[in-house]
C-alpha cells in the first residue's frame, strides 16, 4: 500500500508542476469570451499556439480551442491562405479526425474551435510501453483511414506524430490536421527544423519528417506515409524508430540508417508492412494510405486463416510470387463465411517503382493475358513503352520498339500485344522481334483481338472498325454517324457480336447515360444489352463486368441470347477511372480473375506559369482549375484558356492577365480548341452543341452569339487563323467519295465568310494535325505521321508541293514565334525551338531544347519567344502495383474498402 500511494503521490506532483508551467505561459484566463465561446481551462501549450477547453454558449458544448500565433495576424496573405485551408479542412468529416468546428478573429487574435476529444495522446499511452499487437492493428486502421480521406480531398496532414494522436473512446482522432498546409505543428518538447518556401515557414517534428522534407523538398501523401509509418514502429515497440542526442545526428539517423529490428513476436507481414512505410526513397514507399489500411486490414483478419486452393497451378505461381514481393503482396480469406461459399483472394501484383502504370486520358493502360499469366501495361516514365510483367519471375522486362504505346490489348493465344502508336495500330511478338504496322489508327478508344484473328477497335469519336491481325484495309463495323462516341469493344465467344460502349449525348453528361450495346459482325445490327454502364468485360461462365459512378459491377448475361439477368452486383469501389472517358482501369482473364488497378489520389487542379527558356517557372494567376490548351493574345495581356468543371464539361474562358479577371465565354455543349482573330476581335472555337463538334465564330467580348461555321458530319476543330483573316485551318475527317472505309484525318482550310468552299490544304493517307500558319501567311506547320512516327513538317501555303522536316526526333504541337523566326515545339517532355528564315525559300536551322518539364502537352508563347504558357498539373500518385481478385464473379460479394 505504501508503495502504491508513493507513485499516487508522485503522479499528483507531475501533473500540478505541469498544470502551474501551463498557467504561466498561456495568454488567456476562465471566464474571456471570444465570440461566443468561454475559455474554461487551459489544455496545452507548443511552437504553433494555446489549447483552452472552452464552452459555446449557444450550443451549450464543450469545444476546444486553439489561439494561433503572433505571426498569422501579422503575415495577411498566411492568413488568407489558413482561412481557405481552414474551410477546407472543415468538410473533413470523419470519424477518426478531430473535427473543425468555426475559425473567428477577435481583438487581433486569430484562434480555431474544434472538437473537445476526451481521452488521452497516443504519445502519453506509449510512453508506458508497446501496444498489444491488436490495438497497434486497430489503431493503424483508423489513422490510415482518416489519412485517406484528406488525401483524396487534397489535404496532408504534415505533422503526423503520436502527440496529435488522441486515444478516445470511440478509438483514436487525429488532431491538428494540416491547418496550414504550408505550415507543420511542433511540440513544445521535442527538437523543431525550419524550412523556407515560397509561401513561408515550415516547421516540423524532426523525429518524425520524411527524409525528403528534411532534405527540403516538397510534402506529399508519401511524406504522411512515413509518419505513419513511425508511428505504427512506436506503437509496436514502445520507443521512436530514430533518436539522437542533438539535431544533426537525429537528421542524419532518418536519412542514413534504419530502424532497429522489430521483437521475433511481431507478425512478418506487419514487419514487411511497417518497413516499406519506412522507405527512403518515396518511390519505393507504400504509396497511399488506402494501401496501408488494406494491408493492416489483412494482417488483422488473415491471422490463422486457411487460403483454399482452388485455382489453376499459373495462378498460384501468381499468388506465390506476390506473397514474396516487398510491398503490398497479401492473400486473405474469411473464416466467419459458410464453407460452402469460396472465400475471396486477395494479392498485388507489384510494378517496378522506376516504371510506375501510366495514367492515360481515355487510354487503356494495361492488358491481361487470356489466361491469367501475362500482364503487359504502359510505363508512366517518358517515353512510353510496354513492360511485360509475368507470372514465371520477379522481374518486368520493356518490349522493344513500343515508345508512345497506347490501349495494349492481347491476341488470343497471349503470345500476342496489339497497341497503337503514332497514329498506327500495330502487333508485337512477345517471343521478340519489332512491331509490325497493321493499318492507319487515330486516337483508338480500345481494341479486341478475335479467334478468327480479326481485330475491332474504336476509332477516336465515331465508329468501330475491324481490320485483318496480318493487315489491310479496316472495314466499318457500325456505320459512322452523327455523335455515335462509340468505344472500349469486347468480341463475344464464337466472334458473332461485339459489345462496346455507345457513349454521351452531344450536350454533355457522364458516362453513367452510356449503353452496352450488342452488334453482329454478320450484319450490322444492334440492340442495346445495358442502360446505364459503360466499360464492359465479358466473363466467361455468363457475367459482365461494368463501370457505373465509378464501381465496378457484375451482372448475369447470356452471350447466345444477348440478355441480361437479375440485378447487378457492385464488386470495387476503389479502382482507378477516367470519368470523361467512361474507363475503368480493370481487366479480367478468361478464369474470372479480376484484375485493377487501384484508386489514385490527383485532385486533378492545373495551375498556369510562365516557362522562360531556361524552364524557370513562376506562378500566372492563382486559380487552380482543370486548365488546358492555353493562347495568348498578340500583346500578352489576355489569355483564353478551356477548363473542364466538376460537371466535366468543357468551356473556354477569358482571363485578364493585369487584373487575373476571368470571363466565361461559352456555357452551351462542350466547347474547346479556341483560336484568336488576327486582330483579337473574334475568336474560333469547336462544340458539339448542334451534334458534332464543329468550328463557331464569336465577338471575344462575348457581346453576340456565336454562330457556326463548320457543318461536318464527322466533327472539325480549329487550330489556326491566316493573318489575313480570311481563312481558318481546321483538322478533321476527310470522307473518300463512295464509301467510309478509308476517312483519313487532315487539314483543311476554310474561307471565314464562305465556309462553303471549305478544301482541303493537306490531305494524305497519313494522319495530320495542328496546322499553324506561319506569320506571313505562306507556310503551314503541322504534324504528320507518315514516317511511321509523329514529326513536325512545314509546307507552302496555299501550293503546297514541297514540305520541309523539322524535327525529325519526334514532336507535336507547333507554335510559332510571332515574328517567325523561330519555331517551337514538344517533343516528348521537352520544349525544342528552330530557327527559321521566312521568304520564297525557308532556311531552317537544327532543333535545340529549351527546356525539360513535367507540363501539359498543350502551350503558347510570347510575342518575343521569351516565355512560355504552361498548364502544370497535379500528378496522380504513381501506381505501383495491380490488385488481383480470385474468384470474384463465384462469390459476387462486393470488395468495398
Amino acid at each position: 500500500m505504501g508503495a502504491g500511494r508513493s507513485v499516487l503521490g508522485r503522479e499528483r506532483i507531475v501533473s500540478e508542476l505541469r498544470r502551474c508551467i501551463l498557467l504561466s505561459t498561456v495568454s488567456l484566463q476562465p471566464g474571456v469570451r471570444l465570440g461566443p465561446y468561454e475559455i474554461v481551462a487551459p489544455l496545452g501549450a507548443g511552437g504553433m499556439g494555446e489549447v483552452y477547453r472552452a464552452r459555446d454558449t449557444r450550443l451549450n458544448r464543450t469545444v476546444a480551442i486553439k489561439i494561433l500565433p503572433a505571426d498569422f495576424s501579422g503575415d495577411v496573405r498566411l492568413r488568407i491562405r489558413f482561412e481557405r485551408e481552414a474551410k477546407t479542412i472543415s468538410a473533413l468529416n470523419h470519424p477518426h479526425i478531430c473535427a473543425l468546428h468555426d475559425i473567428g478573429r477577435q481583438n487581433g487574435i486569430d484562434f480555431l474551435v474544434m472538437e473537445h476529444c476526451e481521452g488521452k495522446t497516443l504519445a502519453r499511452r506509449v510512453a508506458d510501453g508497446p501496444l498489444p499487437i491488436e490495438q497497434v492493428l486497430r489503431y493503424g486502421i483508423e489513422m490510415a483511414d482518416a489519412l485517406e480521406k484528406a488525401h483524396r480531398q487534397g489535404i496532408i496532414h504534415r505533422d503526423l506524430k503520436p502527440a496529435n494522436v488522441m486515444i478516445t473512446k470511440s478509438g483514436v482522432k487525429l488532431l491538428d490536421f494540416g491547418l496550414a498546409k504550408e505550415r507543420v505543428e511542433s511540440s513544445a518538447d521535442a527538437s523543431t527544423i525550419e524550412q523556407v518556401s515560397e509561401e513561408g515557414k515550415i516547421v516540423g517534428t524532426i523525429q518524425y519528417m520524411a527524409p525528403e522534407l528534411l532534405q527540403g523538398k516538397a510534402a506529399d501523401a508519401r511524406s504522411d506515409i512515413f509518419a505513419l509509418g513511425l508511428v505504427l514502429y512506436e506503437m509496436t515497440t514502445g520507443k521512436p524508430a530514430f533518436s539522437a542526442a542533438s539535431k544533426a545526428s537525429l537528421i542524419a539517423a532518418i536519412l542514413e540508417h534504419e530502424p532497429e529490428p522489430l521483437k521475433p513476436t511481431t507478425p512478418p507481414a506487419l514487419d514487411r508492412l511497417i518497413r516499406a512505410c519506412l522507405a527512403k526513397d518515396p518511390d519505393e514507399r507504400v504509396q497511399a494510405a488506402h494501401d496501408v489500411r488494406l494491408q493492416l486490414k489483412w494482417i488483422g483478419e488473415g491471422a490463422g486463416v486457411t487460403v483454399e486452393r482452388r485455382r489453376p497451378l499459373r495462378t498460384l505461381m501468381f499468388v506465390t510470387i506476390a506473397a514474396l514481393a516487398a510491398v503490398g503482396a497479401f492473400i486473405t480469406g474469411d473464416s466467419r463465411r459458410p464453407a460452402a461459399r469460396q472465400p475471396l483472394r486477395h494479392y498485388a501484383i507489384p510494378l517496378p517503382a522506376s516504371a510506375p502504370l501510366a495514367w492515360h486520358q481515355e487510354e487503356t493502360s494495361f492488358a491481361v493475358s487470356p489466361d491469367g499469366s501475362r500482364l503487359v501495361y504502359v510505363t508512366g516514365t517518358e517515353p512510353h513503352k510496354l513492360v511485360l510483367r509475368s507470372s514465371d519471375s520477379f522481374g518486368a522486362r520493356e518490349i522493344p520498339g513500343t515508345e508512345g504505346a497506347r490501349n495494349p490489348f492481347f491476341s488470343p493465344d497471349g503470345e500476342w500485344v496489339g497497341f497503337e502508336a503514332a497514329a498506327f495500330l500495330k502487333k508485337v511478338s512477345l517471343a521478340g522481334g519489332v512491331p509490325m504496322t497493321i493499318c492507319a489508327a487515330h486516337f483508338t478508344r480500345g481494341a479486341a483481338w478475335g479467334s478468327d484473328n480479326q481485330i475491332v477497335f474504336a476509332q477516336n469519336w465515331c465508329s468501330l472498325q475491324r481490320v485483318s491481325a496480318f493487315g489491310g484495309e479496316p472495314q466499318p463495323v457500325t456505320p459512322y454517324a452523327t455523335d455515335r462516341n462509340e468505344r472500349w469493344p469486347v468480341i463475344l465467344p464464337g466472334g458473332k457480336h461485339v459489345l462496346y460502349t455507345l457513349g454521351r449525348d452531344s450536350h454533355g453528361g457522364t458516362y453513367d447515360n452510356a449503353k452496352i450495346v450488342a452488334v453482329s459482325l454478320d450484319d450490322g445490327r444492334s440492340r442495346v444489352v445495358l442502360e446505364g454502364a459503360t466499360n464492359a468485360h465479358y466473363v466467361p461462365g455468363g457475367h459482365l463486368l461494368y463501370l457505373h459512378s465509378a464501381t465496378l459491377f457484375s451482372i448475369a448475361f447470356d452471350p447466345v441470347t444477348l440478355k441480361v439477368n437479375g440485378s447487378a452486383t457492385p464488386l470495387v469501389e476503389e479502382v482507378a477511372t477516367f470519368g470523361l472517358g467512361g474507363l475503368a482501369y480493370a481487366a479480367v482473364s478468361s478464369d474470372g480473375t479480376l484484375f485493377y488497378a487501384p484508386l489514385n489520389v490527383a485532385n486533378g487542379q492545373r495551375q498556369l506559369v510562365w516557362v522562360d527558356r531556361k524552364g524557370v517557372v513562376a506562378p500566372i494567376t492563382p486559380k487552380l482549375a482543370a486548365f488546358y490548351e492555353p493562347r495568348l493574345s498578340r500583346d500578352g495581356k489576355q489569355l483564353l484558356v478551356c477548363i473542364l468543371d466538376a460537371r466535366q464539361h468543357d468551356d473556354v474562358w477569358l482571363c485578364d492577365l493585369g487584373s487575373d479577371a476571368w470571363t466565361r465565354l461559352t456555357s452551351e455543349g462542350d466547347n474547346a480548341d479556341e483560336v484568336w482573330s488576327p486582330d483579337e476581335k473574334q475568336i474560333a472555337f469547336s462544340s458539339n452543341r448542334n451534334g458534332p463538334y464543329n468550328v463557331f465564330l464569336m465577338p471575344s467580348d462575348a457581346s453576340a452569339l456565336a454562330r457556326q461555321l463548320t457543318r461536318n458530319q464527322y466533327g472539325t476543330y480549329a487550330t489556326s487563323w491566316s493573318p489575313d483573316g480570311k481563312m481558318l485551318l481546321v483538322e478533321g475527317i476527310r470522307p473518300v467519295t463512295g464509301h467510309t472505309a478509308s476517312e483519313e484525318w487532315d487539314i483543311m482550310a476554310v474561307p471565314v465568310n464562305e465556309p462553303e468552299h471549305a478544301a482541303p490544304v493537306i490531305a494524305t493517307a497519313a494522319t495530320e494535325e495542328n496546322g499553324k500558319f506561319s506569320p506571313d501567311g505562306r507556310w503551314i506547320a503541322f504534324q504528320s505521321n507518315e514516317s511511321g512516327n509523329v514529326e513536325i513538317y512545314i509546307e507552302a501555303y496555299p501550293q503546297g508541293g514541297r514540305k520541309w522536316l523539322i524535327s525529325g526526333q519526334g514532336g507535336q504541337i507547333p507554335v510559332w514565334r510571332r515574328d517567325g523566326k523561330e519555331l517551337f515545339y514538344r517533343s516528348g517532355s521537352k520544349v525544342m525551338a528552330v530557327q527559321i528564315q521566312l521568304g520564297s525559300e525557308l532556311i531552317i536551322g537544327k532543333p535545340r531544347m529549351l527546356f525539360d518539364g513535367d507540363f501539359d502537352l498543350f502551350f503558347d508563347v510570347t510575342a518575343d519567344g521569351q516565355r512560355f504558357v504552361m498548364v502544370r498539373a497535379e500528378k496522380p500518385t504513381p501506381a505501383i502495383q495491380i490488385n488481383v481478385v480470385l474468384g470474384a464473379f463465384d462469390d459476387r460479394r462486393t470488395l468495398k474498402r
